[in-house]
C-alpha cells in the first residue's frame, strides 16, 4: 500500500506481528501518530514493532501500547524495538 501514514491507518486490518516503521528521520510526526488511538487496532499481544531513527534521536520510551525493549545503533541510523507493554519480561529480550 502506498498512502500517508495517517490515511492507511483506516485501511490495515491487524493486528500484525511484525511492523517496520522507517519515516524520514526529520519527520518527528510518526511518534505522534503511532501513539494515537488511530495506530491501537495495528498492535496484537505479539507485535514486534521495529523502528528506525537517527542516533541522535533518542526513540520514546513508550509508542501507545508499545514499550521500548532496546535499540541498536550503527553509523548514524539506529534501529529500535518495540514489544506490547507488560511484556518486557526477559524471555522477549533474548528472542
Amino acid at each position: 500500500m502506498r498512502a500517508p501514514v495517517s490515511r492507511a491507518f483506516g485501511r490495515l486490518d491487524g493486528p500484525y506481528n511484525l511492523i517496520f516503521v522507517d519515516p524520514p528521520y526529520a519527520d518527528r510526526s510518526i511518534e505522534e501518530l503511532l501513539s494515537s488511538s488511530a495506530a491501537a487496532p495495528l498492535w496484537g499481544k505479539e507485535t514486534v514493532m521495529v523502528y528506525e531513527h537517527s542516533r541522535r534521536d533518542q526513540p520514546p520510551q513508550r509508542l501507545g501500547a508499545l514499550t521500548l525493549l532496546r535499540t541498536r545503533s550503527h553509523g548514524s541510523s539506529s534501529v529500535s524495538f518495540y514489544v506490547p507493554t507488560g511484556d518486557v519480561g526477559e524471555e522477549r529480550v533474548n528472542e
